[in-house]
Order: C-alpha cells, then structure tokens, then sequence
C-alpha cells in the first residue's frame, strides 16, 4: 500500500470486517485507500506509543534526578527501553537498561518483572 500526505479532506472512513473476521478502519480520499489496518494493529500501535511515552518519562526523571526509575515489566516497554538504551542486562525478575543523554547525563531505568518467566 502506498502512503502519500495530502492536505486534502478525507471524504469518508469507517470501519469493516474483512473475510477473516478481523475488523479494520480506513480513511478514504481522492479515490484511495490511504489508510487499512486491523483492530489488533491500531490497538498494538497505541500500546507501543503509551510504552515510549512512559519510557521516556522514566529516562528524563532518572537524568533529572539522578536516580534509577523502575516500571512494571512490558514487552513494549522492554523493546522501547532496548531502542533507547546503550545496554541492558536480564537479571532475571528485573530487567536493567541504561544510556548517556544527549547532554551527557547517564540515566537508568528498570523493568520488573511480576513473576520469573
């Protein structure tokens, strides 16, 4: 599928179910789709954008305040926190990341775990 930006109006978008039985949206303009994804993609796309969201509210407490800031586990969190951090090491219930600010300023955050998997 082909993506283009445009200031163009959408004329219509909606929901549908397709022959699978996973729903999906669309946004309909100048005669194309510009935009079909399933319920289960849009859902995992807002829980990704949540997870760098907390991700990086952790890595700014933890240069701001010189401390190590621990959240609960997520694999969303975990992927966000591996894109963001030099290293990181599985300690088994607590996952520990850690990086140097673009200032300089080294943070650390760390992921528990609720159980040992």
């Amino acid at each position: 599928m082909t993506t283009t930006t445009t200031t163009e109006p959408i004329t219509t978008s909606g929901w549908y179910e397709h022959t699978d039985g996973t729903a999906g949206c669309y946004a309909w303009r100048d005669g194309q789709i510009h935009l079909d994804r399933t319920a289960t993609s849009l859902a995992a796309g807002v829980e990704a954008d949540a997870a760098r969201l907390d991700v990086e509210r952790a890595i700014d407490r933890s240069d701001s305040h010189t401390e190590v800031v621990t959240l609960e586990y997520s694999d969303a969190r975990a992927e966000a926190l591996l894109a963001a951090s030099d290293d990181s090491v599985d300690a088994g219930r607590v996952v520990e990341f850690w990086g140097t600010s673009e200032a300089g300023d080294e943070w650390r955050v760390h992921l528990r775990r609720a159980t040992i998997a």
